[in-house]
């Protein structure tokens, strides 16, 4: 089983405004429970000399999708590990989709790529190295560092069969500790 971290790269297309808003307070706090206020903020484009796309990821790395092109992902909406709420960005509908499953302790920190923040905390991961499981959910947030959106190959290739504009996804490596082949 593969595992896929999504992102949009941000560089040729619009992006949503999110400056005083209450999205950009929810993501400082990884706080998305007050999505009533989310939802009923109207939002604008920033780069309007550039493109439109399917997949406005907020900074990158929040999963924002176009509404009508989302909706024809069921397990999108038909599991519980995930959260929605619809954001109009002049005039438009697109879905902000927050996983709710966030996993501890599947980050290889010893040999993943991380950059750090001098109190210790991960400011960034270059190279995602993941712990090797039997399993993993279809579709996950790290609690090490729980703003990206990480999918199995069973949702990576239904968000491919989408041809999203503006959906980059970079497959991440797993690997074995010497503690999880002796737990098999």
């Amino acid at each position: 089983m593969r595992i896929y971290r999504l992102y949009n790269p941000n560089q040729e297309y619009r992006t949503i405004q999110i400056a005083n808003t209450p999205l950009l307070v929810a993501i400082d706090h990884n706080d998305y429970s007050k999505t009533i206020d989310i939802h009923n903020t109207q939002y604008h484009w920033d780069n309007l000399d550039k493109e439109l796309c399917d997949c406005p990821f907020l900074i990158g790395a929040i999963p924002v999708f176009r509404k009508e092109k989302i909706y024809k992902i069921p397990y999108i909406f038909s599991s519980q590990d995930i959260s929605t709420t619809e954001l109009i960005v002049d005039g438009a509908s697109y879905i902000l989709l927050i996983t709710n499953n966030v996993v501890k302790g599947l980050l290889d920190e010893r040999k993943s790529t991380i950059t750090r923040f001098s109190d210790g905390r991960i400011m960034t991961v270059e190279n995602y190295i993941f712990k090797k499981k039997k399993e993993y959910p279809d579709i996950f947030r790290i609690e090490e560092l729980p703003l990206f959106t990480f999918v199995t190959d069973r949702i990576a290739n239904e968000l491919l069969e989408q041809n999203l504009s503006g959906l980059a996804m970079e497959e991440c490596k797993t690997t074995y500790s010497l503690l999880s082949i002796f737990n098999r």
